[in-house]
């Protein structure tokens, strides 16, 4: 997850494009590994895109989300890119709108 981020920034901020292989790469498997509704897990998703492992993470899920914002951002272009994060974003929002009904205040 850290290696995509800092791949990422790495192209923003030199230009440079002989990070783009393993960027794309990167970003690709992170995209491929996410589940059906939108989340991360322990592992990456199966190939029938149910998670693998002890089940559902927020935290890697929101760190490649932001991976994946910034490879797209970094000139990576796939429209499997844009699905998984729209299908995260949905995801998180729908999470962070169900917890708000239950806060105490």
């Amino acid at each position: 997850m850290l290696c995509l981020s800092l791949l990422a920034e790495y192209k923003m901020a030199t230009g440079y494009d002989s990070v783009m292989p393993g960027l794309r790469r990167l970003a690709m498997e992170s995209a491929l590994g996410q589940s059906k509704v939108g989340s991360w897990g322990h592992k990456f998703a199966l190939p029938d895109v149910r998670l693998a492992g002890y089940g559902m993470m927020n935290v890697p899920g929101v760190t490649l989300t932001i991976s994946l914002v910034l490879a797209r951002s970094a000139g990576v272009a796939d429209p499997a890119i844009d699905l998984v994060i729209d299908r995260s974003i949905r995801y998180f929002s729908g999470t962070a709108i169900y917890h708000k009904k239950f806060t105490i205040a």
